[in-house]
């Protein structure tokens, strides 16, 4: 795929692109939100960082 084409697939949460895309960023999230002290909090509050913050544990 081109780059244009995986960008475009991140609109389609159901793609296979997407859900491997946006379930990366959302460990590496975690993992950020686990060393900063949870800052900020409006994002590692939210609930799915906070069930994979305790998957990282």
């Amino acid at each position: 795929m081109t780059w244009q084409q995986i960008a475009s697939s991140l609109a389609d949460s159901s793609s296979d692109q997407a859900q491997a895309i946006l379930g990366n960023a959302n460990y590496l999230t975690a993992a950020i939100c686990e060393l900063t002290g949870n800052r900020p909090a409006s994002v590692c509050a939210t609930s799915t960082i906070t069930q994979l913050e305790g998957d990282l544990g």
